[in-house]
């Protein structure tokens, strides 16, 4: 009986023993350090003793009753904060995303899946990325494109919108859609505009990728 009390005394030991809870930081909207009262995100931080490493999982505040789960990684160190390992997200289309992080050098992602969990060709981020997409001529010729094509000009900030959308491996545009402003439809003059533009697309390892873009549009009333 003592042999049995013994081991159910040391196996939480061996489990709790290699990582212990050691912080919780709070995070406002722009991902800086803030307090409980003003936090959009919170992050629990664990270290392990076997890996030396810092894992932790952050949540949503006002969603963590209801999978409020935006990420989850592993860091060497936490300040300065330097990636190394695994990395879990929910990106700005809705799909998971797994990143591979070396001394806070960016390898690759290793997983990327839609929201019913199909595997699909990653949309990469362009700040992270060997070589981000590019306008030729840049992007003064890309908004001088789109003056010709769209009325635009300076107007009041309520007629301003932001469009996201995709660049493909091949440069051309796809998933063009707003995501601020006043209206949830994208006029049909802005979807063709946008759809017209070929960009040079992004490259990761030697290879052509897809990534993304978000760009303003202020449109002319008539």
């Amino acid at each position: 009986m003592k042999h049995i009390v013994l081991l159910l005394y040391l196996f939480p030991c061996l489990i709790y023993g290699q990582s212990s809870s050691i912080d919780t930081l709070f995070y406002g909207f722009d991902e800086i350090v803030s307090t409980i009262d003003s936090a959009f995100t919170v992050r629990y931080i664990n270290y392990d003793s076997i890996s030396k490493r810092y894992e932790y999982e952050e949540w949503l505040t006002t969603e963590m009753s209801h999978g409020g789960l935006v990420q989850r990684g592993t860091l060497k160190s936490i300040s300065p904060e330097i990636k190394d390992g695994k990395f879990w997200e929910v990106d700005d289309f809705g799909n998971s995303v797994t990143y591979v992080y070396s001394n806070n050098s960016f390898i690759d992602i290793i997983e990327y899946l839609d929201k019913e969990g199909q595997a699909v060709e990653p949309i990469y981020n362009n700040g992270i990325i060997e070589k981000s997409a590019t306008y030729t001529g840049g992007m003064n010729k890309l908004f001088e494109f789109l003056s010709e094509e769209l009325s635009i000009e300076q107007l009041q900030q309520k007629n301003r919108i932001y469009v996201r959308f995709v660049i493909e491996k091949n440069g051309k545009t796809s998933n063009i859609t707003p995501i601020t402003g006043e209206t949830k439809e994208l006029n049909p003059k802005v979807y063709n505009a946008l759809s017209k533009l070929t960009f040079i697309p992004a490259m990761h390892k030697g290879k052509n990728v897809r990534t993304s873009l978000i760009i303003p549009i202020q449109i002319k009333m008539r």
